[in-house]
């Protein structure tokens, strides 16, 4: 059995094509990764391109900004056009829509495979203040912007192409949305659905567990978290999940590039890592102590602090965080007394919740 180091090895050197090996999980965080790519200048309304056609260099600038690790996206594409298994692939319907005032960030595609399905891909957290608010907004349980947005284009792909099976899927937020679009959407479309992928994605709340909506397609859900899964973790409860073998630490292991694959599955663990359940813990005890009123106060106000700080992109403060910390501390000091005493209580009973899910000795 061969031990491929990542998904870009993986595509560099798996040269079955889709009839001689059927579609795997791997494909599908392959296809969810793809969907990171900004392809926006290279395919508008309903044209179609073929994977091995994204490889334009007069565009690889804006293709690869506001991306995490954009050199191992540069050679994750260029493994893909070469690939006699992923470079003859169709991609229609990309859409990429991100409104501050309706706080979404939304971005799907839909892929036409070789064994005549269809695969929808939607693209998780990109580095966008407004992508990483609306992760935040599912602690709320109520439907968010990316979801709605999410279950509307997969009934529309699934008329689109009505005589073809689905498959659907993302990598985190993304994983999210292909949940919930394939739990609610009717049950003629749900019916076709031979594949449901979540890699790393926040979870959902066990009445959404339990629901007929899920129930009715739990049978093909494939859900995928690697050993120390932070975001899988800290916003909402899993089901029926893998646990993934990562080359990395802690938060990093929520890169795809990461995880480890085995011929043409997955690398699996047998557990995940005492610090996944110990991110469950603190934070689903600490968000269970908060008011709906509190949750939205404390992430409207963190948002506006960095809205406020000009910062757009959370990996730009990331890279520079030392020099461009003090200016978000700074517009911390200018809130006004109350929202520093709500802050403040709200940040101790984090602290406290932290201190009280530490594992017993």
């Amino acid at each position: 059995m061969k031990k491929f180091t990542n998904i870009i090895d993986y595509a560099e050197n798996e040269k079955r094509n889709m009839r001689e090996l059927p579609f795997t999980p791997v494909d599908s965080l392959i296809l969810s990764q793809l969907s990171y790519v900004n392809i926006d200048e290279l395919l508008h309304d309903s044209q179609t391109i073929m994977i091995k056609d994204l490889l334009k260099s007069e565009y690889f600038e804006k293709m690869f900004l506001n991306i995490f690790s954009p050199q191992s996206f540069k050679r994750f594409l260029f493994a893909l056009a070469a690939s006699p298994r992923f470079r003859d692939i169709a991609i229609k319907y990309f859409i990429n829509e991100v409104s501050l005032d309706a706080t979404k960030q939304f971005s799907a595609l839909t892929y036409i495979l070789e064994d005549d399905s269809i695969y929808v891909a939607y693209r998780g957290t990109d580095g966008s203040i407004i992508g990483w608010k609306e992760d935040f907004l599912l602690c709320f349980g109520e439907p968010i912007p990316s979801q709605l947005e999410g279950k509307t284009y997969f009934e529309g792909i699934a008329h689109t192409f009505s005589n073809r099976k689905l498959r659907v899927g993302g990598h985190s937020k993304g994983g999210n949305i292909a949940v919930y679009s394939a739990s609610y959407c009717p049950i003629n479309v749900s019916q076709r659905i031979i594949g449901l992928y979540s890699h790393d994605a926040p979870g959902f709340s066990n009445v959404f567990f339990e629901s007929e909506d899920y129930l009715r397609v739990k049978e093909v859900f494939h859900n995928t978290l690697p050993q120390s899964s932070m975001i899988g973790m800290m916003l909402g409860n899993q089901d029926n999940y893998k646990v993934i073998v990562s080359n990395s630490k802690w938060f990093m292991q929520h890169d795809p590039f990461t995880w480890q694959i085995k011929d043409a599955d997955f690398e699996y663990a047998d557990k995940l890592s005492p610090s996944a359940h110990y991110t469950n813990r603190t934070f689903s005890n600490w968000i269970s102590k908060m008011t709906c009123e509190e949750r939205e106060a404390f992430i409207e106000t963190l948002f506006n602090v960095f809205k406020a700080s000009d910062f757009d992109n959370l990996y730009d403060f990331a890279k520079d965080w030392k020099a461009k910390a003090p200016i978000v501390l700074k517009e911390f000091k200018h809130l006004n007394p109350d929202t520093k005493k709500m802050l403040k209580k709200i940040m101790y009973s984090f602290a406290t919740q932290a201190m009280k899910s530490l594992p017993n000795k």
